[in-house]
């Protein structure tokens, strides 16, 4: 992925974590550690972030590799007393163009995180290159969809429910299931998909009088909270002017292209009549031509750590192949689909972002 400007034979584990604290700090030309294998990654991870307090940008070969790293790097966070909290940013485990959508636990961890890194928080980041390649909700669409509640704040339960149905949840007679909200009364309960809890907000008049979290079981309050941000349930809620832009570039996609018609009218009923239905993700860039990825939420100060870069390498060129046959696949069958390049980065974009950041360490 990067043409290695130095390299450290791994052994000496006090010495190489002051050798990459230097060099990581003065140049920003890649490093890279070899023979490390297995857990040891782990290991000389949580050494390295213990003394390093700078944002942490962890790349994987894919989403198993990830879960392994972050399983090793809990168990020695707990032994070297490493208090930072460690965040794993998921793909959607889908097949590109599938006419599926994302659950709702997944686009919840992702958007909790994106809202994160927005906000400026310092995280340490596990990215499996899937979910690093896939453009995302753009920064500004998101600030626009994240709604604020506190307590003893001025807020009409209308105005709440309104906002709650934009950013996609659904309404229900009782909230039981992530994404799900429901309004009785004085109380409004809703169950964020990154939430392990649902929260319930209590009005006196158009004064929010308490926000508790509930169980889901007994539907008794638990804990009181003195604020919740209320996140987007879906990544890719539509207004009604986006709706009308993106049925303006899908007809002429149609058009240009010689879509089958059948499925044009399918698909332009849907988006008129149900506005959220599976595999909706995949069409974003109709509706918001301006995407953004990942790596414009990440702070520049942040060390970018690549987990085998061969591995990375040969991972990227597999998952670029499997893009452009399904794209291919979706257009054969007179289908409609935004290009490869609108929901995906290629590896030259991967790499021109990553040069940007203050290091990057390659764990071999």
């Amino acid at each position: 992925m990067h043409e290695r400007t130095t390299i450290i034979e791994s052994g000496d584990f006090s010495f190489q974590l002051n050798q990459i604290q230097k060099w990581t700090e003065e140049s920003g030309c890649p490093i890279a550690v070899e023979g490390l294998r297995g857990s040891s990654r782990a290991f000389f991870l949580s050494k390295l972030i213990k003394f390093k307090n700078q944002p942490l940008i962890i790349f994987t070969a894919d989403q198993t590799q990830g879960e392994i790293l972050q399983d090793d790097l809990k168990y020695f966070f707990h032994f070297e007393k490493v208090k930072r909290p460690l965040y794993f940013f998921p793909a959607w485990e889908l097949l590109p163009y599938e006419q599926l959508s994302p659950l709702n636990e997944i686009s919840g961890e992702r958007l909790d995180i994106l809202n994160r890194l927005r906000n400026g928080e310092s995280l340490i980041l596990i990215v499996p290159l899937e979910a690093g390649l896939q453009r995302v909700m753009p920064r500004e669409v998101l600030e626009k969809m994240v709604f604020s509640v506190y307590c003893k704040m001025s807020l009409e339960r209308e105005f709440l429910e309104a906002c709650l149905s934009d950013n996609g949840f659904k309404r229900c007679s009782m909230v039981e299931n992530k994404g799900e909200f429901s309004a009785r009364g004085d109380i409004v309960d809703l169950f964020q998909p990154c939430s392990i809890n649902p929260i319930r907000i209590e009005f006196f008049g158009d004064e929010v009088e308490s926000i508790r979290e509930f169980d889901i079981s007994s539907q008794v309050s638990t804990n009181e909270l003195d604020s919740v941000n209320i996140l987007p349930a879906r990544e890719l809620n539509l207004s009604e002017v986006e709706k009308k832009r993106g049925v303006e570039a899908i007809n002429k996609f149609a058009e240009k292209n010689s879509s089958d018609s059948q499925f044009l009218k399918e698909l332009l009923e849907k988006i008129e009549f149900l506005g959220v239905f599976s595999g909706m993700e995949y069409l974003s860039p109709f509706f918001q031509p301006f995407q953004e990825s990942l790596f414009d939420y990440l702070d520049r100060d942040s060390l970018v750590v690549l987990i085998d870069e061969d591995q990375l390498q040969d991972k990227s060129e597999q998952f670029q192949n499997i893009i452009k046959t399904e794209y291919d696949k979706v257009l054969g069958n007179g289908g409609i689909a935004v290009t490869p390049e609108e929901l995906y980065l290629g590896m030259d974009e991967v790499k021109t972002n990553i040069s940007k950041f203050k290091g990057c360490l390659a764990l071999n």
